[in-house]
């Protein structure tokens, strides 16, 4: 491409101010993305970041300036669909709910019947038959190639974990061509191989002039080489920008040494003495038969504090569904919650009052009208939504914990308008209002800057110190680990790792 056409500008903002609700965010900022560049937008939890992507894609009012776009080569204030896509926790969100329209419906035999495969999926956005080959080009092979994406592709959408359905909606974007491409956090969820071959694709991205990339991310470690310019936000304004070399933003250590260290000695670590909270023995779970768990045998016991890890796809959702008494199929297994067998007489909600619970999963099913405190405060009865009153205990409890979680700013804004650090934080206090005797936290630091994620990691110590709590922490960063982990639970491909 000649120079020429290489400085040319793909979208322009002059002068633009963004209004949500009664609220205005990046005031008069001026902003050109060029052919060829690719860009960062980097910023803390709730920092505005996600606010100026859906901002690329006009999905925020402009109440002040214009934005327009060059994509075809002229001046056009919207776009064709399909020239500009976005990757975030919406669209996995999206993804879920053509197959599943509540928490529990993907563990349903039923629903699993009638959710298309990823393959299915991907060709029929395409407007193509499920008869013709995936890859059109050669440049879809290399994008699928590099995705690693072949062994989900003939299974259901609703079948799939966080992560896989990330991978998924990754394998959509780049098939659809586009002109922009904006990443809205695309590594959480995925374990360390799919991070390491995510981020061999967006170096092999960037190596191309198109599609232009946007990641948004509160990782310095995560922006791949390759990488042009970069944004910095703080409290919903533009604060630097210009190319990467000129601005080298922060990098926040992970947290205090030791957290590595605390998944080395987990392992081996002798068994508490406590009673037993979970016991599961030979447990086996199918799907029109795919075997997702083979004969897990596992005993949890009050007050232990267990990391269960494993690869995408290894098993860690459907184990924490039969944990969570989601999955009809612990009634046909051998699996014991609180000292109680499942199937004996007790109902899902006896054993959910005794759990405390976070997950990606949990954050796509909130009905629209709910705010912030609603969602904490449903974490009382156990609801995806609240429908039931609050006693002044409650919600006093409520606002305790959405302090100690500096989320009391959020309260009264509508869940789905906070970023998704915003919403995890949420979830995370929805979690601990009752003290539940188990705690169940699946991926919790997803969307969390490192100063978020380690201010959670102190408080979750601080708990588990000053309260017999149960532990079962997911994380595909050992580096995310609390300190009071001390069992480690390893799946690989559905069998428990020796």
């Amino acid at each position: 491409m000649r120079e020429s056409q290489q400085n040319q500008p793909l979208v322009v903002f002059e002068g633009v101010t963004l209004k949500i609700d009664d609220d205005l965010f990046f005031p008069n900022t001026d902003w050109t993305i060029r052919e060829g560049e690719h860009w960062v937008i980097q910023g803390g939890t709730g920092s505005g970041k996600s606010i100026l992507a859906e901002a690329l894609l006009r999905r925020i009012q402009v109440c002040e300036g214009r934005i327009e776009y060059y994509l075809d080569g002229v001046p056009r204030a919207y776009f064709d669909s399909g020239q500009v896509r976005l990757v975030s926790i919406q669209r996995q969100r999206e993804l879920m709910a053509r197959g599943a329209g509540y928490v529990q419906a993907r563990w349903q035999s039923s629903e699993q019947a009638q959710s298309p495969t990823a393959r299915e999926f991907l060709l029929c956005g395409q407007g193509r038959t499920v008869a013709e080959p995936l890859a059109a080009s050669q440049r879809d092979e290399e994008t699928l190639r590099a995705l690693e994406v072949d062994y989900l592709l003939d299974r259901r959408i609703i079948s799939l974990s966080s992560g896989e359905l990330r991978k998924l909606a990754l394998a959509e974007a780049l098939l659809a061509g586009p002109r922009l491409l904006i990443l809205d956090d695309p590594f959480p969820g995925l374990d360390q191989d799919s991070q390491i071959a995510l981020r061999r694709l967006l170096e092999l991205l960037c190596r191309r002039t198109r599609p232009g990339l946007i990641l948004v991310t509160s990782h310095p470690d995560e922006i791949p080489a390759g990488i042009t310019h970069a944004v910095l936000v703080e409290s919903r304004r533009i604060v630097r920008m210009g190319s990467k070399s000129e601005i080298t933003p922060p990098v926040v250590s992970p947290g205090p040494e030791g957290r590595q260290a605390s998944l080395e000695k987990a392992v081996g670590a002798p068994p508490a003495p406590g009673e037993p909270v979970i016991e599961m023995k030979d447990v086996t779970v199918r799907y029109g038969g795919v075997t997702i768990l083979d004969s897990v045998s596992w005993l949890v016991r009050e007050g232990e504090k267990w990391a269960i890890l494993g690869p995408n796809g290894a098993g860690k959702t459907t184990l924490l569904s039969l944990v969570l008494a989601d999955n009809p199929q612990a009634y046909t297994n051998d699996i014991r919650l609180f000292s109680r067998k499942r199937g004996s007489g007790e109902s899902i909600w006896d054993i959910k009052k005794k759990i405390g619970w976070v997950s990606s999963e949990l954050q796509l099913f909130y009905p629209p009208e709910a705010n912030a405190f609603d969602v904490i405060l449903s974490g009382f009865f156990d609801s995806v939504g609240l429908y039931r009153a609050c006693t002044e205990e409650q919600t006093r409890l409520a606002r305790q914990w959405a302090r100690d979680l500096d989320v009391s700013a959020l309260l009264a804004r509508p869940y789905y308008s906070l970023s998704a650090g915003e919403q995890r934080l949420v979830l995370l206090a929805r979690a601990l209002v009752k003290q539940p005797r188990l705690l169940v936290l699946d991926e919790p630091g997803q969307g969390l800057d490192p100063v978020h994620v380690e201010r959670f990691l102190e408080k979750l110590d601080w708990l588990c110190g000053a309260q017999p709590t149960t532990l079962l922490y997911v994380t595909h960063r050992p580096e995310e680990l609390p300190r009071s982990v001390s069992r480690v639970l390893r799946l690989e491909r559905g069998k428990v790792a020796v």
